[in-house]
């Protein structure tokens, strides 16, 4: 669906019908599947966040208005999957952003 959403309907992943940043929107839902420890849904939310960083066009530094944290903020400080955390790196977050609590 996101792939669809991405390369066929050439949708802005930043249009304001995803009520501001979507990827930390989706940082927050991946760490429901740490918490059921369930491999499956944490691979299919790896792929989902591919395409979301790819349809955001490398502008993954957004950061959020109420503490200043970016995606990578929050996938480092709710997540222990690193795979998660290298696909932002990866597809250009800053690794030296600096939030609200410095």
């Amino acid at each position: 669906m996101i792939e669809h959403l991405i390369e066929d309907l050439e949708l802005d992943l930043q249009h304001e019908c995803f009520g501001g940043s979507l990827l930390h929107k989706f940082i927050f839902t991946c760490s429901m599947a740490e918490r059921f420890n369930d491999e499956d849904m944490k691979e299919v939310n790896r792929q989902i966040l591919r395409y979301i960083v790819t349809g955001l066009d490398r502008n993954l530094n957004q950061m959020d208005k109420t503490n200043g944290s970016t995606a990578l903020h929050l996938a480092c400080e709710l997540l222990t999957d690193l795979t998660v955390v290298e696909i932002l790196v990866d597809g250009g977050a800053d690794v030296n952003p600096v939030n609200n609590d410095d």
